[in-house]
């Protein structure tokens, strides 16, 4: 009986003394398992991760305010799933970009021939200045036009390129492209909701060239800049359904950002071309200049029907198993704390208070001792640490109504922002008149201490004011405090006065200790 060992051999007793396998024992390990192999971990960022899940597709397209529900509700979807015209559902998007930035990092540098012990050193241009560029594709295909807008205070004649000619106003069916583009300017180059609104406009007239008269589903993520009161009440004016994605979700649910990056290595291809012919350094009238040129071949037709199906979004109906869930995050399910049993049962057929009697005891106490510095101890449950959980004491009109998402005109997004805006216009009429309160206040109180410190100065060495029965007026017996600069009834009793001048009054009696020990040294 007993337990059968097997004695480790030679490698087996360097792994374990602390030695690291051989190479040969990797190749034979992947060997034996061809199903992992070695693979370069992909960051995620933690807000990403927990929005990236199976909650997250299921709220997106069958929420209350889930997309299915939005397009039926438009008309776009029958009661069968059918999306009955996919020229309904576009999709708009911002994506950053450099005007002349990061065109060799990294693994892009250039491989020159150079000495062994030489630095090889490229010298070059750059321009940092970041612009915006939004885009806007239909479910059909179409690539509507482009809104360029630059980090300007104001526009200068100087970006009137010729490239912006192409922008003629025009719809080509046939090409699937718009021609329709307008450039906007903000301080940082970024989306507002003033640009946003703009940009809306344009939507609107691209729309109405192509004959789409009815209620538009407008795929976008959360930005500030769509959740503006004015964006809002435009787009419900306009037959313009603004619906909004989950925030941390556009990687897997915003069919526009399956291909930024085929934007931006189109537009660097023909920057790279471009600074090949000029000699000086790359402005933003080169960078309209660029995205003007290469807007209507950057993406083909099935590009554009692609990317709605990689999120979900087919031409006839939605497919939400269509989603790559291979990034997906499983959140662990929370560990649940073992219990262990400290009861300490009598032994059975053994003499009560006989030596084995106790020894049974004894081995049934120390198996609990073991269990319990095994298990995992909830803290707070333990009584180690209190726990104590803060309650939200927010309002709930204090809620940031901008971190909503889903169907605008289903959730009533737009009469949530009126409110809030009217409750933050009361606040602030409180506000200016509780300010206005305490500058009258203030400005009493000043009047009458100006009154009463006149009265003090005149009548402080003694009442000069002829009052008869020998009465001296009220001023007279007021005390100064010359740390707050308060005239008051009696000796200034702040906690601030009384340590001033305490300190004073000890700085006092130093300097005339001093003074006592000069002289006796004088004599």
């Amino acid at each position: 009986g007993g337990r059968k060992h097997v004695e480790f051999n030679e490698f087996s007793k360097n792994v374990y003394l602390g030695a690291m396998p051989s190479k040969r024992f990797f190749t034979g390990f992947f060997g034996r398992h061809p199903e992992i192999s070695l693979k370069r971990q992909e960051k995620l960022e933690a807000k990403r991760a927990s929005m990236t899940n199976e909650d997250m597709v299921e709220e997106h397209f069958r929420g209350v305010y889930g997309l299915i529900a939005e397009l039926k509700d438009a008309g776009i979807m029958d009661e069968n799933g059918l999306i009955l015209d996919p020229r309904r559902i576009v999709n708009l998007d911002e994506t950053p970009a450099f005007v002349d930035f990061a065109d060799n990092k990294g693994n892009a540098k250039t491989k020159r021939v150079a000495g062994k012990d030489d630095k090889c050193i490229g010298v070059s241009t750059e321009n940092r200045e970041c612009n915006t560029v939004t885009m806007c594709w239909g479910l059909d295909g179409f690539n509507y036009g482009p809104q360029i807008i630059v980090a300007k205070k104001t526009i200068t004649e100087g970006l009137a390129v010729d490239a912006l000619k192409v922008f003629k106003d025009e719809i080509h069916e046939e090409f699937h492209c718009s021609t329709f583009g307008i450039i906007s300017n903000t301080q940082y180059g970024v989306q507002t909701g003033d640009t946003f609104l703009d940009y809306l406009k344009k939507l609107d007239r691209e729309l109405s060239a192509r004959g789409i008269n009815e209620e538009v589903v407008v795929l976008s993520d959360s930005h500030a800049s769509r959740k503006d009161v004015r964006v809002l009440q435009y787009a419900k004016d306009h037959r313009m359904r603004l619906f909004f994605e989950p925030p941390q979700t556009s990687h897997f649910l915003q069919s526009l950002d399956q291909y930024n990056r085929q934007f931006h290595c189109r537009y660097n291809k023909a920057k790279n071309n471009l600074k090949k012919q000029l000699d000086r350094n790359m402005n933003t009238g080169d960078f309209i200049s660029l995205v003007a040129r290469i807007w209507k071949d950057w993406s083909s037709v099935d590009d554009r029907i692609n990317s709605f199906a990689q999120v979900g979004i087919l031409q006839n109906r939605v497919a939400p198993e269509n989603i790559d869930r291979s990034q997906f995050y499983v959140q662990p399910p929370p560990k649940e704390v073992q219990k262990v049993n400290t009861t300490i049962a009598s032994p059975v057929g053994v003499e009560k208070e006989s030596a084995e009697y106790w020894q049974e005891k004894y081995a049934q106490a120390q198996k609990i001792i073991e269990a319990q510095a095994d298990r995992e101890v909830d803290p707070a449950k333990a009584g180690i640490m209190h726990v104590e959980q803060r309650q939200n004491k927010r309002k709930v009109s204090q809620v940031r109504i901008t971190d909503s998402y889903g169907s605008a005109n289903m959730s009533d997004l737009l009469g949530k922002r009126k409110r809030q805006q009217d409750e933050r216009k009361n606040q602030e009429i409180i506000k200016k008149q509780r300010r206005d309160q305490i500058a009258q206040r203030k400005a009493k109180e000043d009047s009458t201490f100006r009154t009463l410190y006149a009265a003090w100065t005149r009548c402080k060495s003694g009442c000069i004011c002829a009052l008869g029965d020998g009465k001296s007026c009220d001023a007279s017996k007021l005390v100064y405090c010359e740390y707050c600069n308060q005239l008051k009834k009696k000796i200034c009793n702040s906690k601030s006065c009384k340590d001033k001048r305490a300190a004073a009054e000890s700085n006092a009696m130093q300097i005339e200790a001093d003074d006592d020990d000069d002289d006796d040294d004088d004599d």
